[in-house]
């Protein structure tokens, strides 16, 4: 049951996460909204450079601020986010992967993060938030 109860709460921050994601990057220029989402796209696929992980720092902690998570340690936020990317492109549930992510928050500040970094740093794998 509590893991029922963990996928509704994350099911539940996903959607709110991602729409502000939409909002924060079309508001940066004034794109459309169908410019923003290529934008957010090719984001997600441009290789690690510094440019390409700022926007993605920058869209994780705006994301965290719209979902009212106090950020306490930046650096530590990213890595377990980056962490949790890497799992789960490995192959680990979200449910694993998830339960693995430590920043020093409850449960659903955890989910909240874990969301975030997801929708961040690879949105690819949101499907598996879906399947557990």
């Amino acid at each position: 049951m509590r893991t029922h109860l963990t996928r509704k709460a994350v099911r539940a921050a996903v959607l709110p996460l991602a729409a502000a994601t939409l909002f924060v990057v079309s508001a940066c220029d004034g794109d459309t909204a169908e410019d923003a989402a290529a934008s957010a796209s090719s984001v997600a696929s441009a290789s690690e450079s510094s440019a390409g992980n700022q926007v993605k720092d920058s869209t994780f902690f705006s994301m965290l601020d719209i979902a009212g998570v106090k950020v306490t340690d930046k650096p530590r936020f990213v890595t377990a986010a980056v962490k949790l990317c890497e799992a789960m492109v490995a192959g680990t549930s979200f449910t694993d992967a998830r339960s693995a992510l430590d920043v020093g928050l409850d449960e659903d500040g955890n989910a909240k993060v874990a969301s975030a970094g997801i929708a961040a740093y690879c949105p690819d794998q949101q499907v598996k938030m879906a399947t557990g």
